[in-house]
C-alpha cells in the first residue's frame, strides 16, 4: 500500500501460480495480501510443514519452484526498471504487447481486471492510463471496445517501446 492509502498491484497471477510463497521459508507473514479478480479461479492453500516436507523428498519439485520464483523475481525487476525508465505510453505498450491473444483474424487483446488495477500494475493513475489509451487510439495503433483492445498497428506499437 502507498503512502496514500492506495493499493500497489504488485504482481498479477495468470492460469497458474504461487502467491505468498516467501513466507513459507522464512517462516513468517507476507506483508501484502491477494485478492481474486476471476470468477473462474480456484484458490488453493497449502500447509507450510507438509509442503516443506514434499520439498524435501522431491528436488524435481523444489527445482520447479525455484525456477518459478526465479521468473517471478525478473518480472518484477523488469517491471520495477520499466516503471523507473519508461514513459506512461511506452509501459503501456510494453503491456498491451505482452498481453495473450484472443483467437481470430485481429490482434484482440482483453484487458484482465478494472482500469484501476491496471494502471496500478503499470504504475500510474487511471486518468493517466485512460490519456494513454487515448493517445494510441487517436494514433491509429489500437482500437478500444470494452475491455477488448484490438491492436491495429502492431509494428508502430513495437517502435514505441524499442525505438530504432
Amino acid at each position: 500500500m502507498q503512502p496514500d492509502g492506495n493499493d500497489v498491484t504488485i504482481h498479477t497471477v495468470g492460469a497458474v501460480g504461487l502467491i505468498a510463497c516467501a513466507a513459507l521459508f522464512v517462516d513468517g507473514s507476507y506483508p501484502a495480501s491477494a485478492r481474486v479478480v476471476s470468477s473462474t479461479a480456484e484458490l488453493l492453500t497449502i500447509q507450510g510443514d507438509p509442503f516443506l516436507a514434499l520439498l524435501g523428498s522431491r528436488p524435481d519439485l523444489s527445482r520447479r519452484m525455484i525456477a518459478t520464483l526465479a521468473s517471478r523475481l525478473t518480472e518484477l525487476a523488469d517491471s520495477l526498471e520499466s516503471q523507473a525508465a519508461d514513459t506512461a505510453v511506452v509501459r503501456l505498450a510494453k503491456w498491451l504487447l505482452d498481453l495473450p491473444r484472443q483467437p481470430g483474424p485481429t490482434m484482440r487483446v482483453i484487458v484482465p481486471g478494472t482500469k484501476k488495477r491496471v494502471a496500478s500494475a503499470l504504475g500510474m493513475t487511471p486518468e493517466t492510463l485512460s490519456r494513454c489509451l487515448s493517445h494510441l487510439s487517436k494514433e491509429g495503433m489500437i482500437r478500444v471496445d470494452g475491455p477488448s483492445i484490438d491492436i491495429i498497428h502492431v509494428d508502430n506499437l513495437l517502435a514505441i517501446v524499442d525505438p530504432p
